[in-house]
């Protein structure tokens, strides 16, 4: 159809009886099958098309089977502009996350300087606003390394560590990361014991928590 024509970059007469993989830009796209396409209702899937003047578009495509007519029928959607964005920003968080995770962890380095006591003594009050102090660089660390996470996501790059992990010191090692906001919002957070354990990644478990 006319839309097509412009979509490929090729004229009509050229375009009829082509084969779509002869403007597939990376060789790494697959064109489902046709017993995917009937199976699945619709087919989604991108692909990198080459047009003929040499112009590279990201496209996304969804492809359904009719039986009536015996044939697929195929809506292309060029998504060029906005897979370009997309990647943009996730440049941009990934680069931002890394900018604040630097001073972050420097901070909490010093911190555990202090609470060992490796320049001076301190006394209890002293120590307790060390531990406070970790504590929130610890929660404000989790938070870019969440964003982080997100961002992976969005990408399709996030990846899960499982092994099996024992509840009862996760949930513990959670609520003392809490324990002083808990605190200043008079709430408070009891551990029952248990022997509970799961096949999971305790790194997302504790995002989760």
């Amino acid at each position: 159809n006319p839309a097509a024509t412009v979509f490929f970059g090729v004229p009509a007469n050229e375009l009829m009886g082509k084969d779509l993989r002869d403007f597939l830009a990376d060789g790494a796209d697959r064109i489902p099958s046709l017993e995917s396409i009937r199976r699945e209702d619709p087919e989604s899937f991108e692909l990198t098309i080459k047009r003929k003047d040499g112009t590279v578009l990201d496209t996304l495509w969804t492809a359904r089977w009719n039986e009536t007519e015996n044939a697929i029928f195929c809506v292309a959607a060029d998504f060029t502009e906005r897979k370009s964005e997309e990647t943009m920003k996730q440049q941009i968080i990934a680069m931002l996350g890394d900018e604040f995770k630097t001073p972050l962890s420097s901070l909490a380095s010093f911190y555990e300087s202090l609470q060992s006591e490796t320049f001076c003594e301190l006394n209890y009050e002293e120590q307790s606003m060390c531990r406070r102090g970790r504590r929130q660089i610890q929660q404000m660390l989790w938070l870019v390394n969440d964003l982080l996470d997100l961002n992976r996501a969005d990408a399709g790059k996030l990846s899960l560590n499982v092994e099996t992990v024992n509840l009862h010191p996760l949930f513990t090692e959670v609520v003392s990361l809490v324990s002083g906001l808990a605190t200043a919002k008079e709430i408070s957070i009891e551990v029952k014991d248990t022997n509970l354990s799961l096949e999971a990644d305790p790194s997302r478990c504790k995002q989760i928590l």
